[in-house]
């Protein structure tokens, strides 16, 4: 199954990808502003965020499913 997920790069995030890449998933995730933890695992990455329509298109296009795990980065710094 192609899974998008967003915030793959968070504990639970990290957490699933790697137990859905381990069930032989194709994975699509989305990457705000870093990717700690994602490096050289078998992922595509899109960078992003939820607020950008063309991003979401580019992590959607083709998935079967979305798994939406972002947590809430309204208060964040850049």
């Amino acid at each position: 199954m192609r899974i998008a997920i967003t915030g793959a790069n968070g504990h639970i995030g990290g957490n699933l990808t790697r137990l859905l890449l381990a069930a032989g998933h194709q994975l699509r995730l989305l990457i705000h502003r870093r990717q700690d933890g994602l490096e050289g695992l078998p992922a595509e990455l899109v960078r992003g965020d939820v607020t950008d329509a063309g991003a979401m298109r580019l992590l959607m296009g083709g998935a079967d499913a979305v798994i939406p795990v972002t947590g809430n980065t309204a208060n964040e710094s850049s």
